[in-house]
């Protein structure tokens, strides 16, 4: 009968599959085993004691999917493990690019197949492994997040996907990221040389911080910091234009405006704490602080 056909079929398919990892490294052959353990579930649960294609011997589907958890879980650590083993401290920045490709991968095989809880957490627990023992995973994204707004995405291969890819990656690998603290102080950092020194793409950034906003829990404190480094450098930019045309608006005889390129006004509490000196910048400088302090007070 067909149903005899089919319990052939799966059988024989379900052995062969589950008795090698070679279809791991292949997507789409990863994709067919899987629909066939499906099926087989599917069978299993319908015609059980009923036809041949799920005979009174048959094993539990429940077992199979956790074996193929198992699997999922052995094979994805040995990807991770072998991109860390094979990339030195130079080329974090390619060990970044190929993590975020494989965690790309594997959400678009999660967004092609509604998979099993048990798989979905092979591959988690086989990621947090890698990145529990791997310290730098912290500081490598961070840097790589760095780079990615300096360059307003432009470093973002076609293998992850473009900004939203990497803005799902990112977000992924964030919400499992076992020091979300040590990653979230780099990034910080990072962040305030890029606002600073005007090399931050404002899309990107915003793409960014919306990404880890939306998967952090405990770290709204550290959140709202890098929120509010933003509107700091958003306030300073509307008040360095206003201090121009305060300037220009003076009246003949109240001295000379003395042209700056931009004023910085930073709320201490959000932004990295910074190594203190004892500088004299000079007459001009201490000019334009006294004229910027008349200014400040007539708003």
């Amino acid at each position: 009968t067909d149903m005899d056909i089919l319990s052939m079929f799966m059988d024989v398919g379900l052995k062969k599959a589950m008795s090698t990892d070679a279809f791991m490294g292949d997507p789409n052959t990863f994709m067919e085993v899987y629909g066939l353990v499906t099926l087989y579930a599917l069978s299993f649960k319908k015609y059980k004691g009923k036809c041949a294609v799920c005979p009174a011997n048959s094993r539990n589907p429940d077992v199979i999917m956790s074996e193929l958890s198992e699997k999922v879980f052995l094979w994805w650590q040995n990807v991770f493990k072998g991109i860390v083993r094979d990339h030195s401290p130079s080329n974090q920045e390619d060990c970044a690019v190929l993590i975020l490709a494989k965690i790309s991968e594997w959400l678009g095989m999660c967004a092609k197949s509604d998979f099993d809880t048990c798989v979905k957490d092979g591959f988690i627990k086989a990621m947090k492994i890698t990145f529990r023992e791997w310290e730098d995973i912290s500081t490598v994204l961070a840097f790589y997040c760095d780079t990615t707004s300096k360059k307003n995405g432009s470093n973002i291969p076609s293998t992850i996907g473009g900004l939203a890819g990497f803005y799902e990656a990112l977000g992924f690998i964030y919400q499992h990221l076992p020091n979300k603290d040590v990653f979230l102080e780099y990034y910080r950092r990072l962040m305030a040389n890029r606002l600073l020194q005007k090399e931050e793409s404002k899309d990107v950034e915003q793409g960014m911080l919306g990404v880890i906003k939306q998967r952090s829990l405990l770290e709204t404190v550290a959140c709202s910091r890098l929120e509010g480094m933003n509107q700091d450098i958003i306030m300073s930019e509307t008040l360095s234009e206003q201090f121009t045309q305060w300037q220009n608006a003076k009246p003949s005889g109240s001295g000379p405006a003395i042209k700056v390129g931009k004023v910085f006004m930073l709320t201490q509490n959000r932004w990295p704490a910074q190594k203190t000196a004892s500088v004299y910048a000079g007459q001009t400088a201490d000019a334009v602080m006294k004229q910027f302090e008349t200014f400040f007070a007539t708003r």
